[in-house]
C-alpha cells in the first residue's frame, strides 16, 4: 500500500507541474497594460548619452511610422534647441546593433543638431516585447488622426496577433480601449481593413474612400476586391462612397463583373428586364355591348387601342394632356349639321 500511495503522489506532482507550466507567464506573454506602465515608470532604468549615428532605425517598417515633417518637425526641433531632449529614447541592443524602439524623431533631429541623445538601453528583451514597445509608443506619441488608416491597421493587427496563444488574449481589447480610446468594434474594423486590396487601401489613406466604405469592401472576397481595384484604375474613378460600397455588397459572393460595376458607378444604365406577357380575361358579352354590328376579334380589339393611342399622340404633339370628354365633344361638334 505504501508503494502505491507513493506512486500516486508522484503522478499527482507531475500533473501539477504540467499545469503550472501551462499557466506560467513568460516574458512574451506580458500583458499590454504592464508594458504601458513600464514605459511610464522609467526611473528605475539607467540613462546613458549616445551619439545619434550609433543608433539605427527599427528595421521593421511595417510598424515604424514615418518621421515628422513640416510644422510638426519644426516645433519639435525648436523645443529640443531650447530645452534639450527631455524624454529619453528607448534602445534595444540586439546582436551588437543599437535599434531605436522609441524616439526616431528625437534621434533624427539630434543628428541634425550634432547633440547626444539620452537613452534607456535595453538588453533584456525578446522580439515580441520589443515590437510591443514600438507599437505602444507609436500609439502613445501620435494622435490617431495623424496616422494613416493603413498604419493604424497594421500596428493593431501586429499587436493583437502577438497575443494569439496568450492567457491575456481576452483582455487585450479592453486594455486597448482603456489606453488608446479605441473600442472593440473600432479595433475589429481596423483589423478587417488590414485585409483590403493594396490599391484600395491607398485610396483610403489618401482620403478617397471613407473608413466605413473601406470596411464594407474589406468584407468582400479578395477576388472581388482585386476586380474592383482593376476597374477603378481603368475607368479613372477617383472616389468610392459609402453608398457605392453598399451597392457593391448587394453581391456578397457573386462576381463583381464589369457590367455590374459600370451600373454601380453610374457609367451605364441598368438593363431593364423584358416585360412579361400577361393574359387578361374579359367576358365576351361585356365587349359585345360596345361592338354593335361588328364581330369581336383580336384584331378589332387591337384596332380600338391603336386608334386611342393615335389620338393620345396628337394631344402629346400639341403639348396637351389627353382628355376623353374633350374628344367626344369635338366629334359631336364636327357631326352637327
Amino acid at each position: 500500500m505504501a508503494r502505491n500511495r507513493l506512486k500516486n503522489l508522484t503522478a499527482r506532482a507531475q500533473e501539477n507541474a504540467v499545469a503550472d507550466d501551462k499557466y506560467k507567464v513568460h516574458e512574451e506573454d506580458t500583458p499590454l497594460i504592464d508594458v504601458v506602465n513600464e514605459l511610464k515608470n522609467t526611473d528605475s532604468f539607467e540613462i546613458s548619452m549616445e551619439t545619434p549615428d550609433a543608433l539605427l532605425p527599427y528595421p521593421d517598417k511595417g510598424i515604424r511610422l514615418g518621421l515628422h515633417t513640416g510644422f510638426k518637425r519644426d516645433t519639435l526641433k525648436e523645443s529640443i534647441q531650447q530645452d534639450g531632449i527631455i524624454e529619453p529614447c528607448i534602445i534595444w541592443v540586439r546582436e551588437g546593433e543599437r535599434l531605436i524602439l522609441a524616439g526616431h524623431n528625437r534621434v533624427d533631429i539630434a543628428r541634425e543638431l550634432h547633440i547626444s541623445v539620452p537613452c534607456i538601453i535595453r538588453t533584456d528583451l525578446d522580439i515580441k516585447k520589443a515590437e510591443r514597445i514600438v507599437i505602444i509608443t507609436n500609439l502613445q506619441n501620435r494622435q490617431l488622426h495623424e496616422m494613416k488608416p493603413s498604419e493604424l491597421s497594421r500596428m493593431l493587427t501586429r499587436l493583437i496577433a502577438g497575443y494569439d496563444n496568450s492567457v491575456y488574449k481576452s483582455e487585450i481589447y479592453e486594455e486597448i480601449n482603456d489606453e488608446f480610446s479605441l473600442t472593440r468594434t473600432k479595433v475589429l474594423w481596423y483589423l478587417k481593413i488590414n485585409t483590403l486590396n493594396t490599391y484600395l487601401l491607398e485610396m483610403l489613406d489618401n482620403g478617397d474612400m471613407p473608413l466605413t466604405a473601406a470596411y464594407k469592401i474589406a468584407c468582400a472576397t479578395s477576388y472581388n476586391q482585386n476586380k474592383l481595384a482593376e476597374f477603378v484604375k481603368e475607368k479613372g474613378i477617383q472616389k468610392i462612397s459609402i453608398h457605392d460600397a453598399e451597392k457593391l455588397l448587394t453581391r456578397k459572393v457573386a462576381e463583381w463583373n464589369e457590367e455590374f460595376m459600370m451600373v454601380i458607378f453610374g457609367l451605364a444604365e441598368k438593363a431593364k428586364k423584358p416585360r412579361k406577357t400577361t393574359t387578361v380575361s374579359v367576358k365576351l358579352k361585356d365587349i359585345e355591348k360596345f361592338a354593335v354590328g361588328e364581330q369581336v376579334t383580336a384584331s378589332s380589339i387591337i384596332g380600338v387601342y391603336k386608334f386611342q393611342n393615335d389620338i393620345k399622340n396628337k394631344f402629346k404633339e400639341k403639348g396637351c394632356e389627353y382628355d376623353e370628354e374633350l374628344v367626344l365633344k369635338a366629334v359631336e361638334n364636327y357631326l352637327q349639321p
